[in-house]
C-alpha cells in the first residue's frame, strides 16, 4: 500500500509539472526541493507562526511561484 501511495504521488507531481511548465524531472523537482531552507518562527505574543523559504538558488527561484501553492501546513 506503501508504494501505491508513492507511485500515485509522483503521477499527481509529474501532472503538476506538466500543467505549470517547470521543464524538470520529477526526480530533479524532488532533489531541489530538498534542498530549500524553511525557517519556522513561533511568535511569542500570539502562538501563530511565521514561515519563510529560502530560495537561494536559479532552480529554487523555478519552483518558488508554485511552492505554497501546494504546501500543506500542519505545525
Amino acid at each position: 500500500m506503501y508504494l501505491l501511495h508513492i507511485l500515485q504521488n509522483n503521477k499527481e507531481l509529474e501532472r503538476l509539472i506538466a500543467i505549470n511548465k517547470i521543464g524538470m524531472s520529477v526526480d530533479r523537482v524532488l532533489d531541489v526541493v530538498k534542498t530549500i531552507t524553511t525557517i519556522k518562527i513561533c511568535m511569542p505574543e500570539n502562538g501563530m507562526f511565521f514561515i519563510k523559504h529560502c530560495f537561494l538558488t536559479d532552480k529554487h527561484r523555478v519552483l518558488s511561484a508554485h511552492f505554497s501553492i501546494y504546501q500543506k501546513s500542519n505545525f
